[in-house]
């Protein structure tokens, strides 16, 4: 019921949305120019031609299935609800009525993922592949799914007794070390900060010995990462050797190709843009600012805001972005893995900051996963955001069908686009 609730209450948009859509804007604009001729070509069977100026290889139920599948807990009307809001989401709904690869190409990834999820590999492995002759970059994702595939091989119990015996019998030494460091780390933890009352000057910095006992846990994880994932080899390497071969072919194409992209390869080059995190983080807090704030704040951060403009502006952004890294990336223990978190992170790195362009669609996949792994199940923060997204969506499609305007050097009508 949920899948077909999905599937009836997105088609109310899409479906007259794109009959608008086409009947205004009936030239291709933009990327469309390159790739709808290309399309043509295709259809007609003319598999030989190929636009020098397209970058990427030929080639929202899912979000419903994803919720299903990693939250149990959450009921039918509850993963409609989110998904449905998700579906919403501006830099996806907007280019959902252009011909761009960014939708299949999140669809694809998240095929991917959800067959991961239900410990499909092979089937997730084929689905990355899809991912990759649609987006060169979701080779990264492809890396990230076959990672958290891995983790969840090595944490999920042994259903053989026998097995449990022999596996694990040398990793309860290291669990039960690992647990007493804890306890012996929390509890002169807890001694320093009550002694911290009686004597601030002795014991200044209890936030020192936080960070050493964090870094000491990591040390701990990829301990028993490495000495499960070695008693379990044979597992994991024929349960992810489609996933090798994927990224074997991968290397095969870039060495023959010569570059990653296809054509235009001039002003693809690959350049590092460390910013670009910073932007990330940036659309991401924006995007679940409802999360964040109640509506008290955000009245109260506004009055604040207008009086000193710009000061105020430096000051909210610098917090905003700072606060996400922290919150997001660093304190999400309590739902993934500090390894899960780590490798989340890194393949955001990859994807966003070769790029030298700010294209904020392309933060779209990682702010999928981002919300698909954060335990947020206030309704009413959820319902803000779609209220959210459904009025920036109205605004932008407004801008891009209404407002055109006209360059001097440039024939043809342009629009705005994100």
């Amino acid at each position: 019921m949920g899948r077909a609730a999905v599937a009836a209450i997105v088609s109310l948009w899409i479906v007259p949305v794109s009959i608008l859509v086409n009947s205004i804007v009936q030239e291709p604009y933009m990327d469309e120019i390159f790739h709808i001729p290309q399309a043509q070509q295709y259809c007609r069977g003319n598999f030989r031609s190929w636009d020098p100026m397209i970058t990427t290889p030929p080639g929202l139920l899912l979000f419903y299935e994803i919720f299903a599948m990693w939250r149990p807990a959450i009921d039918d009307r509850k993963a409609t609800l989110y998904s449905v809001i998700l579906a919403l989401y501006p830099l996806q709904w907007f280019f959902t009525f252009l011909y761009y690869t960014d939708v299949a190409s999140v669809a694809a990834v998240l095929g991917m993922y959800l067959a991961s999820l239900k410990k499909n590999y092979c089937l997730s492995a084929l689905v990355g592949a899809f991912a990759v002759i649609m987006r060169q970059t979701n080779i990264i994702w492809v890396l990230f799914v076959a990672c958290t595939g891995v983790l969840d091989i090595i944490f999920t119990p042994q259903r053989d007794k026998a097995n449990v015996n022999y596996i694990d019998a040398p990793l309860a030494k290291e669990s039960q070390e690992t647990s007493s460091y804890y306890a012996s780390s929390a509890s002169n933890l807890r001694k320093r900060i009550v002694t911290k009352a009686a004597d601030d000057v002795e014991h200044s910095v209890p936030g020192a010995i936080l960070a050493t006992t964090e870094m000491q846990g990591s040390l701990d994880e990829i301990k028993v990462i490495l000495s499960r994932a070695w008693s379990k080899k044979l597992e994991l390497l024929v349960n992810f050797s489609p996933f090798v071969m994927v990224f074997a072919a991968f290397l095969a194409f870039v060495r023959w190709n010569g570059s990653i992209v296809l054509g235009a390869k001039e002003a693809h080059t690959v350049s590092l843009h460390f910013a670009q995190i910073m932007y990330f983080s940036l659309v991401s807090v924006l995007a679940m600012a409802p999360v964040h704030f109640t509506m008290g704040q955000a009245a109260d951060l506004f009055k604040s805001f207008w009086k000193n403009k710009p000061l105020s502006f430096i000051i909210c952004i610098a917090a905003l972005v700072a606060g996400f890294i922290s919150v997001h990336f660093f304190r999400s223990g309590r739902v993934q893995r500090r390894i899960w978190i780590l490798v989340y992170f890194l393949a955001t790195v990859a994807v966003l900051v070769p790029a030298p362009l700010i294209e904020f669609r392309y933060c779209t996949i990682p702010f999928y996963f981002l919300v698909l792994n954060s335990r947020i199940t206030n309704d009413r923060s959820w319902l803000l955001m779609g209220l959210m997204y459904v009025l920036v969506n109205v605004f932008t499609m407004g801008m891009f069908l209404f407002r055109p305007f006209k360059w001097n050097h440039e024939p043809g009508i342009q629009r705005f686009i994100w």
